[in-house]
């Protein structure tokens, strides 16, 4: 599961890879966290759709989703 503050390409887009608890207490806590008073569009996303994500030039917005998927 992927944890995800804000949209890729904005400087505040923040994200976890971890299971699904590990990936709600985050968000919980980057709510509580001042620095973030509203983290827009903040989701939990599954690996597999993560892992389609990519910038323009091609580059993953997870890299580390690519080196831990299973998928061909």
């Amino acid at each position: 599961m992927v944890a995800t503050i804000y949209r890729p390409g904005d400087p505040r887009f923040r994200y976890l890879v971890g299971t699904m608890d590990e990936c709600t207490e985050w968000l919980k806590a980057q709510v509580a966290d001042p620095q973030y008073p509203r983290p827009i569009a903040s989701r939990i996303t599954s690996n597999k759709k993560a892992a389609r994500w990519r910038y323009q030039g091609g580059t993953p917005v997870i890299p580390e989703i690519d080196e831990r998927r299973d998928i061909p």
